[in-house]
């Protein structure tokens, strides 16, 4: 795992007084190699807790009504609304393999040479959202009246706020921002509350850095183990509990070449074992074919091991 170091040099100012510079060479460049971002897509829940229902349950039941609660779906049947959360659920998805966690509160570490294409793309997603909503506002009426035949006599119309409020309900925010880092922060050593101050900013920007770095070597395990495990001879042999013979799909070296591809850009701390580990990967994916995987024993063994040897090298 990426080392990174503190750099304290002491200075003194004109009055003769110590100061301190801390610096860290990895902050600087990893500050420099990528940014934060920001993405918040909101949508439309239609959901809302029917008391009614939740009282009957309890009741044919011979339950508390403290027991449970019965969450009742709007527009159950609205395709349109289905499609909307589909998407919102994609490009979450699709920033997040392009990006590694910051904080607890949602930011991502971007790198830097992805942010123009990221960019772009999310513009792009941004523009198609907007106008699957405007086509599902146009015809929110006709979906609540849709909805009292599929709700039955669980329809209140009271449920169901106004356009206005719905739109409101929707949302698709997104905010790059430079990556925090003290830099070279000039500290009068004699007051230790600053100090202090200092010290914690710094061991926090340490443990994001760290914790950025380690999710890239989490999905890179989870890659190799999985593909090691997928070509486990006992799962085409008849083996297994089940007797059934496991399927290999292209998604299995598709999404190994994917991340491999982007694995350069994502190594925003410039860790070597960390390229070294994908070059291993992408020598091994070049002379693979899925084809040869499935219908020959000796190819999957061969991969295999190849797979296990990569793991034990970087005691994964």
């Amino acid at each position: 795992m990426n080392t990174m170091t503190n750099t304290n040099n002491i200075l003194t100012n004109n009055e003769g007084t110590a100061m301190t510079t801390v610096s860290t060479n990895n902050a600087t460049t990893i500050a420099s190699a990528a940014v934060l971002f920001d993405l918040s897509i909101k949508v439309f829940s239609a959901t809302v807790t029917d008391s009614d229902v939740s009282n009957d349950v309890a009741v044919d039941n011979n339950a508390s009504h403290k027991a449970g609660t019965y969450l009742k779906n709007l527009l159950a049947e609205c395709k349109e609304l289905d499609t909307i959360k589909k998407f919102a659920a994609m490009v979450r998805t699709w920033n997040k393999n392009l990006t590694m966690p910051w904080n607890d509160n949602g930011l991502r570490l971007l790198p830097m040479s992805l942010m123009l294409d990221h960019k772009a793309q999310l513009t792009e997603f941004e523009r198609q959202y907007w106008d699957m909503v405007d086509a599902f506002l146009c015809d929110y009426g006709n979906h609540v009246a849709a909805a009292a035949f599929t709700l039955g006599k669980m329809f209140d119309r009271s449920n169901y706020p106004c356009v206005t409020e719905v739109r409101n309900k929707f949302a698709f925010n997104k905010m790059y921002s430079p990556v925090p880092t003290a830099g070279h922060w000039m500290v009068d050593t004699n007051n230790a509350g600053l100090a202090e101050v200092v010290e914690h900013s710094m061991h926090e920007a340490h443990s994001r850095e760290a914790r950025a770095m380690q999710n890239v070597w989490d999905r890179m395990y989870k890659l190799v183990s999985h593909m090691a495990d997928k070509l486990k001879e006992s799962n085409f042999d008849g083996s297994r509990p089940d007797g059934k013979k496991t399927k290999l799909h292209d998604s299995m070296l598709s999404n190994a070449e994917e991340f491999v591809g982007l694995l350069d850009d994502l190594n925003v701390g410039g860790d070597p074992r960390l390229s070294e580990m994908g070059n291993d990967l992408r020598r091994l994916l070049a002379v693979t074919d899925l084809g040869d995987l499935k219908k020959d024993s000796g190819a999957r063994v061969a991969a295999k091991a190849k797979l296990d040897d990569i793991l034990n090298k970087f005691n994964l």
